[in-house]
């Protein structure tokens, strides 16, 4: 038996939309968050929950969309062979990077934490990107406007 994990993009989206607003702090309407209630929370431990559900919601949203817009930012765990095998039946994209990546169980998927710097290598990689690229399409503080500074 295996898991077809083709819809794990929309799951992680919908899972952290969930996370992030199951507290009524934050609502999520027409593609947006909107803050609902700041003075939540009687205890501290409620304020330690909301933020550690929203930077958790904030990563799975990160990775739904890395994969919907087919960024592989996962890696194979090594001496992971056991459990569910895995299949992306009706993803032909992410079936590809499982096979080009050798990952055939659940167990060999390793998310990591996101690190923007390791993305930009793979995508600069991937496209075929010269090292000077880096310097035309990320923002450069330097170049910034001073127009709307709150700069004293």
């Amino acid at each position: 038996m295996s898991i077809d994990i083709s819809d794990i993009a929309r799951e992680n989206h919908d899972y952290a939309i969930h996370l992030a607003t199951s507290q009524n702090v934050i609502a999520y309407r027409n593609g947006s968050f909107l803050l609902l209630d700041a003075s939540f929370g009687k205890y501290p431990f409620e304020v330690v929950d909301f933020w550690r559900n929203l930077s958790l919601a904030t990563e799975i949203l990160l990775k739904a969309s890395l994969l919907r817009h087919h960024i592989p930012f996962f890696r194979k765990r090594g001496h992971a062979e056991y459990g569910e095998r895995v299949t992306a039946d009706t993803n032909p994209w992410l079936q590809t990077t499982l096979e080009e990546m050798q990952i055939s169980y659940v167990a060999q998927i390793n998310t990591g934490t996101a690190n923007m710097g390791t993305m930009y290598e793979q995508y600069r990689q991937r496209h075929n990107c010269p090292e000077k690229c880096r310097e035309r399409t990320l923002p450069n503080p330097a170049h910034r406007s001073r127009r709307g500074s709150t700069d004293l």
